[in-house]
């Protein structure tokens, strides 16, 4: 069970968010790697952690939003491949932290 969660939908989930910041930001293969760090970094509360599933070969779509990781704060301390359970699609979770300090306001 989580506990104190709140779900945002949607492209203005800034906006939604009402100047909160939270402790994890997640997206299911909805932007780009480099807008969802845009988006949802100044949503993270310091040293919290953005999660981006995205597809098998995402290798290149890391190295384009490096820039983004540094202008937002944001470091890649894991990745994890995986199957889907039904389909056996192959993902890839990578896990962003925001730095204690460096988390967008």
């Amino acid at each position: 069970t989580v506990k104190k969660s709140r779900v945002i939908l949607g492209q203005d989930a800034a906006g939604a968010a009402m100047g909160r910041r939270f402790d994890t930001v997640t997206s299911r293969a909805t932007f780009p790697l480099a807008a969802l760090m845009a988006q949802g970094s100044p949503l993270l509360a310091p040293g919290g952690v953005l999660i981006a599933m995205k597809g098998p070969n995402v290798g290149r779509e890391i190295e384009e939003a490096r820039s983004a990781a540094v202008s937002t704060g944001l470091a890649l301390r894991e990745h994890h491949r995986l199957r889907l359970p039904v389909t056996g699609d192959c993902r890839t979770i990578l896990v962003y932290s925001a730095a204690p300090s460096a988390a967008k306001r």
